[in-house]
């Protein structure tokens, strides 16, 4: 079943309802992820055939959406760079 990872960070509330309604319908699992509590861990990860949507526009978002393309990029590119896009900061002051 393919993800869809939804990345909100100040999205409207009704955004978020469609594009999971949406989803569902189509049987495609739904990820929102809060980009201003965001872990940036591993294990949150796009893969080939999954849908990736940054629907907020806060830098934040725009980091996790790198997060989550780089760490695919990464394991699908013949370079095998696991070294992280950003540098770890705390993302807090730009949520």
């Amino acid at each position: 079943m393919p993800k869809f990872y939804l990345v909100n960070a100040h999205v409207p509330e009704e955004t978020v309802r469609l594009l999971t309604e949406a989803s569902e319908k189509r049987e495609v699992e739904v990820i929102v992820i809060d980009a201003g509590t965001f872990d940036y861990e591993p294990c949150y990860q796009a893969h080939p055939g999954d849908l990736l949507y940054r629907a907020g526009v806060s830098a934040a978002a725009g980091y996790v959406e790198q997060h989550l393309y780089h760490l695919n990029y990464a394991q699908n590119s013949p370079r095998r760079d696991s070294r992280p896009l950003i540098d770890p900061v705390d993302l807090a002051a730009f949520s």
